[in-house]
């Protein structure tokens, strides 16, 4: 069931939110997926309150990626989500699932093929791909509950993955902490 947005649909009605806009769904369509993970090129841009730092080597990207460390800031970001969110609005929070639901066949069908022949490209595991659609689905929650909080940490998630980047860890040894990427 279409809800408000061309692009997305619902397997179960939507009553609590806006629409969600097209344009982050647009973006993923259209993105260079990993577009600069081989070359030597830094991240261009500024990701606001968040120190960045690029790490040597491709190879050390599944490592990093699968590390104990990184689940637990990605987890710890998506439960500062879910507790903002049902402290606000217990309505639309009781969403949530019907949200990940659509945002996940949506990946599925529009970015999956795209984000994993780039990963064939630059010689990285398939297998990372749970990874970049759980970043996505994350920061289209954050764009979904935008009127409660600003997008936040898995927004400079994004930004990184719109410039060809792949974010893979976190440093925690410098001070408040470093979002690794290559």
């Amino acid at each position: 069931m279409p809800t408000g947005n061309s692009l997305l649909t619902f397997a179960k009605p939507v009553y609590y939110r806006p629409p969600f806009p097209e344009e982050p769904l647009r973006a993923a369509t259209s993105n260079p997926w990993l577009a600069a993970v081989s070359g030597e090129a830094a991240f261009a841009g500024a990701i606001p309150d968040v120190a960045i730092r690029r790490v040597g080597v491709v190879t050390e990207v599944p490592e990093l990626i699968g590390s104990d460390a990184w689940a637990d800031t990605r987890l710890e970001r998506r439960n500062e989500i879910t507790v903002r969110i049902a402290k606000r609005l217990q309505n639309r929070a009781s969403e949530w699932n019907e949200h990940v639901w659509a945002f996940e066949q949506f990946i599925d069908k529009h970015v999956r093929s795209a984000a994993e022949d780039a990963l064939d490209r630059v010689g990285l595991p398939r297998e990372l791909m749970r990874f970049v659609r759980s970043d996505l689905v994350c920061y289209w929650q954050e764009v979904n509950y935008r009127d409660i909080f600003q997008p936040g940490f898995y927004h400079s998630l994004w930004q990184l993955y719109a410039a060809g980047h792949i974010p893979c860890g976190w440093d925690e040894s410098a001070g408040s902490g470093v979002l690794l990427y290559r």
